[in-house]
């Protein structure tokens, strides 16, 4: 009799110990960061952070989604088939990336490098995080790394003061590694699902409404050293970005700095707006 192993990637451990009954955990003897929970000698489930992280079955007895150990090709490739191509999950476009970097304290986890200074040159994703952690400037008060987020720690931030930061800068996906911050966002209700692993760092989905704007509503398209907004609608608009000396409007507008938050940089508003204009720095 072939059973079916009812249990996914990304499900609670708990589904698991339901499924085949609890077990006591070992170390995966390959990578130490993941729990091993071992039903028998062919069949594991390897857990991080309480979530299962990959599943090895390798008896005839069981089969996950229709697969099992055993079965023709012809079949194997049906089943396949019916489940479908792999889906790569894109972050949005319409939001940032929350970055979390890695340095000298946590061993450069990213190879070596501060990888978030190509990311956005390789992506072309806006990014929250980088590039160096310990930059002494005050607009990097917007950054991650290493479990410490806004220049705090993660795991002293209510739910409620995360769900506000993800909010106040437009965060509609994360990247983390350190196993700290991985646990305090997903202990989040309902805000973070985990949409893909690599090594240590898990690829994380925000699931929050998306919007660059505070106070009011439009488009907004951003390039280097400019922004470009259209179908501007309300008296008085408040962009979620940062406010910089020699900002200027074109046409012309009024615009001013407007706190938010505990961020030491102000943001944009803009009062009055025409339908559309082009922000920049210059003179």
């Amino acid at each position: 009799m072939v059973r079916p192993f009812p249990v996914a990637p990304n499900d609670p451990i708990a589904v698991v110990f339901s499924a085949v009954g609890p077990q006591r955990s070992q170390p995966n003897p390959t990578s130490p960061m993941l729990e091993r929970y071992s039903y028998g000698t062919d069949l594991f489930v390897d857990g991080l952070n309480g979530m299962v992280y990959a599943i090895t079955l390798a008896v005839p007895n069981r089969n996950w989604r229709g697969l099992r150990v055993g079965m023709s090709q012809t079949n194997a490739e049906g089943m396949l088939a019916m489940l479908g191509p792999p889906r790569e999950a894109e972050p949005p476009t319409d939001a940032r990336v929350l970055f979390e970097e890695s340095g000298d304290e946590t061993g450069f986890v990213y190879d070596g490098m501060y990888l978030s200074s190509f990311v956005p040159h390789l992506t072309g994703r806006q990014l929250i995080g980088g590039p160096i952690n310990l930059y002494n400037d005050r607009h990097h008060f917007a950054e991650f790394h290493s479990g410490r987020m806004f220049q705090k720690d993660l795991k002293t931030l209510s739910d409620d003061e995360i769900k506000n930061y993800f909010r106040l800068y437009n965060i509609g996906a994360v990247v983390a590694f350190h196993p700290a911050s991985i646990e305090r966002l997903l202990s989040v209700p309902g805000l973070i699902s985990v949409e893909r692993r690599i090594g240590p760092v898990q690829l994380m989905k925000v699931n929050q409404p998306l919007s660059w704007f505070m106070q009011g509503d439009g488009k907004i398209k951003a390039g280097f050293n400019r922004l470009e907004l259209s179908g501007l609608a309300g008296r008085e608009v408040i962009l979620k970005y940062h406010w910089i000396d020699g900002l200027i409007a074109s046409p012309a507008a009024r615009i001013e700095p407007v706190k938010m938050a505990d961020d030491p940089i102000p943001f944009i508003k803009i009062i009055n707006p025409p339908a559309a204009l082009i922000l920049r720095a210059g003179s």
